[in-house]
């Protein structure tokens, strides 16, 4: 699913890669993008997005990977919107969802892949 997200991204004009990055002491490897889009939530409102980084983690302990994506947006908190998670799961292509609400913050919001 990470591989499809990454082909979408790619192939996207409103998604410009900025820098492909290794990630050592997190064990991963990031990808920032500048982008450009607008989500409109469940009230009406509208959140533009500007950057993404989306990136897939190794867990050496369970042998696990995990792909997750941080979003910068233009609002205060979109956690638990699920027009926002609909539109980001439809834009890549592939089910995301919220992380843990502790991990979300003004202009900033935490995703993993569904």
């Amino acid at each position: 699913m990470f591989t499809d997200a990454m082909l979408v991204l790619n192939n996207n004009a409103n998604f410009k890669l900025l820098e492909a990055a290794e990630n050592a002491a997190e064990n991963r490897y990031d990808y920032f993008y500048e982008c450009d889009f607008n989500v409109t939530l469940e009230d009406g409102s509208v959140v533009n997005v500007s950057g993404l980084n989306i990136f897939n983690t190794y867990w050496t302990v369970s042998g696990s990977t995990s792909t997750e994506l941080h979003l910068t947006h233009d609002t205060d908190y979109v956690y638990g919107s699920r027009a926002f998670e609909a539109a980001v799961s439809e834009l890549l292509g592939v089910a995301v969802q919220f992380t843990e609400s502790g991990m979300q913050d003004e202009n900033f919001a935490s995703m993993e892949l569904a």
